[in-house]
């Protein structure tokens, strides 16, 4: 176990190098030395989740603090996401980060940032229930809820949840509470120009709930001005 842990530390700087130059270089570049080290990334990847589901959120930080860096560069590598194994893999990464019981507001904010990276993929590509599973469990979902239609049942679910959860008034009980609107709509941030995400960005921009202060992310409203304009 030592030993894998050795190889993996060293493995893990040598493609968050890699990483680097590949932002650097041309596309061209890129594409040619993507397709030469594509099978040897993905053994990386398998590596990568094997290590991280062993550890809690807390420890994968402080073993490996630029684990960040080296998620947010593979997932704005559209050549990398372009194979099905690569997005699968990378979605068990990620959600081996997510801290399932923050204490705190620092706790909570690599949450969003994670959710982030999820919902960037998610407006890039289209997956299968199978990729996309552990996305919707995020949100509080189980996927089996959405075949056929993941994204679409996924979509009327949550607009429905919001109308009743407007129609329930002052019922707090009842209620979405203000953290998991908050949570929502940043999710949606990436995803305001989708067609298939139009309900449900109009079903936040029309909810009307009886908190003092505003419930929705901020960004979201810069993102659906941006859409419009």
């Amino acid at each position: 176990m030592a030993q894998d842990s050795g190889d993996f530390a060293s493995d893990y700087q040598f493609w968050l190098q890699k990483l680097s130059v590949w932002e650097q270089a041309s596309a061209r570049e890129v594409q040619q030395d993507t397709c030469l080290y594509l099978s040897q990334f993905q053994e990386f990847l398998r590596q990568m989740y094997e290590v991280l589901k062993e550890m809690d959120s807390n420890t994968v930080m402080e073993r490996f603090p630029t684990i960040g860096q080296l998620l947010a560069k593979i997932c704005c590598n559209p050549l990398i996401l372009a194979y099905d194994e690569s997005q699968k893999i990378l979605i068990w990464c990620l959600c081996c980060l997510i801290n399932k019981v923050p204490q705190n507001s620092g706790e909570s904010e690599p949450n969003f940032w994670i959710w982030g990276l999820l919902s960037h993929m998610l407006s890039a590509f289209r997956y299968d229930v199978k990729e996309v599973g552990l996305f919707t469990e995020i949100l509080g979902y189980e996927p089996v809820d959405y075949y056929p239609s993941l994204l679409k049942n996924m979509v009327l679910s949550l607009v429905s949840e919001l109308r009743e959860s407007h129609l329930n008034g002052f019922n707090t009980q009842s209620r979405m509470t203000p953290k998991r609107m908050m949570s929502l709509s940043r999710v949606c941030v990436p995803l305001v120009t989708l067609p298939d995400f139009e309900p449900l960005v109009e079903a936040l921009l029309t909810y009307h709930g009886h908190e003092p202060q505003e419930v929705l992310w901020p960004e979201f409203f810069e993102a659906v001005n941006e859409a419009f304009l």
